[in-house]
């Protein structure tokens, strides 16, 4: 009910409804929500409240597309069943788009090691089916071959501007087929 009442008053009162969508969703991160009512309601109310607000200023829709990012990390890997919002951010295209993908390429290249982690945990049957069957907005699945179709291509292009372990791991074993390495 109060995601329905803030919804309405978002041109309004920006700044207050905003706060309170970023609290709920720390508040849900706390305790540990499904993915599904956090994905359909929070998660993409708050990206619409960023596509509105920041319409006008790239920089802006940057900074707060990278916070997005960050706490759905932390949702994603603190849970106590991996839940994988934080990949199907990344991977999800028909529902979000490559924004995502654009912020860890021009901001936040360090969270490539959680996207191959992330991505390497949707190949395994411990993830998650999404069960929301009475929205009109599905959840997808992520697909098996994440890694190789989304995350290699972008750990490729950012080789000469960040490396770590999970990413040259990646490289080597899917574009290099370096087995020794």
């Amino acid at each position: 009910m109060l995601k329905e009442i803030l919804g309405t008053q978002t041109n309004t009162h920006y700044q207050l409804v905003s706060q309170v969508f970023w609290g709920l969703l720390a508040c849900e991160i706390q305790l540990q929500k499904s993915r599904e009512s956090t994905e359909l309601t929070t998660i993409r109310k708050i990206k619409e409240m960023i596509r509105t607000r920041f319409a006008e200023s790239p920089m802006g829709m940057l900074h707060h597309t990278s916070w997005l990012l960050h706490w759905s990390l932390v949702f994603s890997f603190t849970a106590t069943h991996t839940n994988g919002m934080f990949a199907a951010l990344l991977a999800d295209r028909p529902n979000f788009g490559d924004v995502y993908l654009n912020v860890i390429e021009l901001r936040a290249q360090h969270l490539m090691r959680h996207m191959v982690a992330a991505f390497l945990l949707g190949r395994s049957n411990y993830q998650p089916r999404p069960q929301a069957s009475n929205s009109r907005v599905k959840l997808s699945v992520l697909q098996t071959n994440a890694l190789e179709t989304i995350g290699l291509p972008l750990i490729m292009r950012e080789s000469r501007n960040y490396s770590d372990s999970f990413t040259q791991f990646t490289t080597a074993l899917l574009e290099e087929f370096e087995f020794e390495q």
